[in-house]
């Protein structure tokens, strides 16, 4: 066969991967399919201190490992996923108030569908599946598949409901990039971007964070800001499961105590890794 001849082969191969039409996303789901991910997450603060008493910086790094078993299917809901989370490493340098130690394993139990959309059976624990963080559902091996289909170039919105930091619906734009091999594995290339308004209103101070005594424990206040969002994933085309995820995010807040007339500012940047074992 001639250089010129492969050539032309190559390109036509090419060409043809690039003009290949709508394709329906969706996670293949079997009765007793476990999975193993790796997941390792660096976060930095940064708190200006009121009064002029200068800067606060807490980093916190950690390693975590993430089991998911699926017990049984439903032909409604989809499979009933066991998820374990486990931290083999948790790094705290800085004043985190009930933080320092490696936090016990978390296990959440739900509904996932043939989308990735993933019911928990406790509605408390969705923020918990990656390990407490508020905007760990947005960075999770549950990546949300479109509803349609969709081509290379097609965005398509994944909702953040209203929850404590934000009092409307939101959204994160996740958008098809094209297709690439990671080893033997073909797969699907999403860029996520959001951007999202911090609004708590008024609320009460709690008595404790973390375990530790609040000092302004029934104070009222209130959180706003903006968080910024980019990654990447790389969905497993066969079964549109997640192969490797990164995603960075800046977090720009401003929390007011109403009864000091204190603001106090801080920007939070944060890296995540998730790869399947």
């Amino acid at each position: 066969m001639s250089c010129r001849f492969l050539s032309l082969v190559l390109l036509a191969g090419f060409a043809n991967l690039g003009s290949q039409g709508p394709v329906l996303l969706r996670r293949s789901l079997k009765d007793g399919a476990t999975e193993t991910y790796r997941i390792t997450s660096s976060v930095n603060m940064v708190i200006e201190l009121p009064n002029g008493l200068g800067e606060q910086e807490i980093n916190v790094d950690s390693e975590q490992t993430c089991g998911l078993l699926t017990s049984r299917l439903d032909p409604t809901k989809g499979a009933l996923v066991r998820s374990t989370i486990t931290f083999d490493k948790w790094k705290v340098d800085g004043p985190l108030p009930g933080g320092e130690e490696k936090p016990e394993p978390l296990k959440t139990e739900g509904w996932l569908n043939d989308r990735g959309i993933l019911k928990p059976l406790k509605p408390k624990e969705n923020g918990q599946v990656l390990g407490g963080f508020e905007l760990s559902t947005l960075v999770s091996p549950f990546f949300e598949l479109p509803e349609q289909k969709v081509k290379v170039g097609d965005s398509w919105k994944i909702a953040i409901p209203k929850n404590p930091l934000i009092n409307q619906s939101q959204a994160l734009v996740a958008t098809l990039k094209g297709e690439k091999v990671i080893g033997e594995h073909p797969v699907w290339v999403v860029s996520l971007n959001a951007e999202i308004k911090l609004d708590t209103g008024k609320f009460t101070l709690p008595k404790e964070t973390n375990g530790t005594p609040n000092p302004m424990a029934g104070q009222k206040a209130s959180v706003t800001g903006l968080v910024r969002i980019e990654g990447e994933v790389d969905l497993d085309k066969v079964s549109c499961s997640v192969l490797h995820l990164e995603a960075k995010s800046v977090i720009k807040q401003q929390t007011t105590i109403e009864a000091y007339q204190m603001t106090v500012k801080s920007s939070t940047e944060s890296k995540t890794t998730i790869d399947r074992a």
